[in-house]
C-alpha cells in the first residue's frame, strides 16, 4: 500500500514540476510582452479543453485538461497580407499576393474592370505536367499561414498599434527568446536550492569507519569484526588501534588536511611503518600503522568480478574509511564517487 502511494505521489510531483517549469516559461514570453506593450489576449497552461479560467484586465488566465504545454495568444503575430514582396514577422523576407495565392491553387480575387481575371490569372496546368504538383504539395501549407494571417487579423481590431508584428525585431526576439532564459534561470535557482539546502558529500580527515579483517578479493564476506572469515588477518588500522571518530592530523610529519593526502601516502608505503599522529576526545595519540598489499579484483561490466588470466591489481591499505558528511554551501571541492568494486574493506565514503 505504501509503494502504491509513493508512486502516486511521484507522478503528481512529476505533474506539478511540469505544469510550474510550463507556466514559468510562459511567464517569460508573457512578461516581455506586455512591457513592450502587446495586447496579450490569453495565458493557457496546457491543451485540450479549459478546466479553469479567469479575466484579469484584457488577459484571460486558465489551465486546461493536458498538462504538456502551454501558450500565450498575443495579437498581430502575423502581419496582414501585402500585394507586395514584404518581411514576415521573423524579419524574413517573403513573397505575398497574387503569386502566392496562385501556388496555394487559389484563384486570385478579380474586379470589375477585369471580369475574367485575364490580367491576373495563368492558365492551369492542363497536360499535368510542369510544376503542378509542386505547387499541390505546397499548397496545404500555404492555406495554413493563409489561416493564420487571418485570424491574426481579425484579432487586431482597433490596436493595431499595440500588435506584435508593430514590434521591432529586437523586441520581437526579446519576446520569442524570454521563455527559454526563464527556463536557464529555474535551473540554476533549483541546483542552488539542491547544493545550498541538502548539500554534497564531502570527505573529511575524520576516520568514518574501521575494518577489523582483511578478506580476499572477489570474497563477499565483510570486514565487520563480528563477521570475519575464519583465519583473516587483522587489517592494520584496527591492530594499531585505529577507531572511528578519530581524525588524522599529521602522517610522518606532513600534516594532513584532506583525505586525498591519506590515500596517496598510503598507496605508495606498502610494508612501511608509518608515524599516524590522531586527534581523539581532544587528545592527540601517536600510532605505528604498516599498510599492507591487498588484491582488488577486477569489475566487469554488470558490476560483478570477472575471471581473468591477467594478474589481479593490488593496491596498499590500512582498513579504514573517510567521514564524508554532506555539507551545504560548503565551497569544498565534492568527490565523485567511484564505480563499485570489490575490496577488501567496506567503504563509507573516501577509502584508504
Amino acid at each position: 500500500m505504501d509503494g502504491v502511494f509513493l508512486y502516486i505521489l511521484g507522478v503528481l510531483i512529476i505533474v506539478v514540476g511540469v505544469a510550474v517549469s510550463i507556466g514559468l516559461h510562459e511567464v517569460g514570453h508573457l512578461v516581455p510582452a506586455k512591457a513592450f506593450g502587446v495586447r496579450v489576449t490569453q495565458y493557457m497552461i496546457g491543451f485540450g479543453p479549459t478546466i479553469f479560467s479567469r479575466r484579469k484586465g484584457e488577459t484571460e488566465y486558465g489551465v486546461k485538461a493536458i498538462p504538456l504545454g502551454g501558450y500565450i495568444s498575443m495579437i498581430g503575430m502575423f502581419p496582414p497580407q501585402s500585394s507586395r514582396a514584404g518581411t514576415s514577422s521573423t524579419g524574413i523576407a517573403q513573397l505575398v499576393g497574387p503569386d502566392s495565392r496562385r501556388s496555394s491553387g487559389i484563384a486570385p480575387a478579380t474586379d470589375a474592370a477585369d471580369p475574367a481575371g485575364t490580367a491576373t490569372a495563368t492558365a492551369p496546368d492542363a497536360g499535368g505536367t510542369g510544376d503542378g504538383d509542386d505547387r499541390a504539395g505546397r499548397g496545404f501549407f500555404d492555406l495554413l499561414v493563409q489561416d493564420a494571417r487571418r485570424a491574426s487579423a481579425e484579432s487586431i481590431g482597433d490596436d493595431e498599434d499595440r500588435a506584435f508584428y508593430k514590434l521591432s525585431v529586437p523586441k520581437r526576439m526579446v519576446i520569442m527568446l524570454g521563455g527559454p532564459a526563464m527556463n536557464f534561470l529555474l535551473a540554476i535557482l533549483l541546483f542552488a536550492v539542491v547544493l545550498c539546502g541538502f548539500g554534497v558529500t564531502t570527505p573529511t580527515t575524520t576516520v568514518g569507519q574501521v575494518n577489523a579483517c582483511i578478506v580476499p578479493a572477489g570474497s563477499t564476506a565483510s570486514a565487520d569484526a563480528a563477521t570475519c572469515p575464519a583465519g583473516a588477518p587483522a587489517a592494520p588500522g584496527a591492530a594499531a588501534g585505529l577507531q572511528p571518530g578519530d581524525t588524522i592530523v599529521s602522517i610522518d610529519g606532513t600534516e594532513i588536511t584532506a583525505w586525498d593526502q591519506v590515500t596517496g601516502i598510503v598507496q605508495v608505503s606498502a610494508g612501511r611503518e608509518l608515524d599516524v599522529v590522531v586527534e581523539r576526545d581532544g587528545a592527540r595519540e601517536a600510532l605505528a600503522i604498516t599498510p599492507v598489499l591487498t588484491e582488488q579484483a577486477v569489475i566487469g561490466s554488470r558490476g560483478a568480478p570477472r575471471s581473468t588470466s591477467r594478474a589481479t591489481p593490488s593496491r596498499a591499505r590500512w582498513g579504514s574509511s573517510a567521514s564524508a558528511p554532506r555539507r551545504p554551501c560548503s565551497g569544498s571541492r565534492s568527490r565523485r564517487p567511484s564505480p563499485p568494486r570489490a575490496r577488501t574493506w567496506r567503504r563509507s565514503g573516501t577509502s584508504s
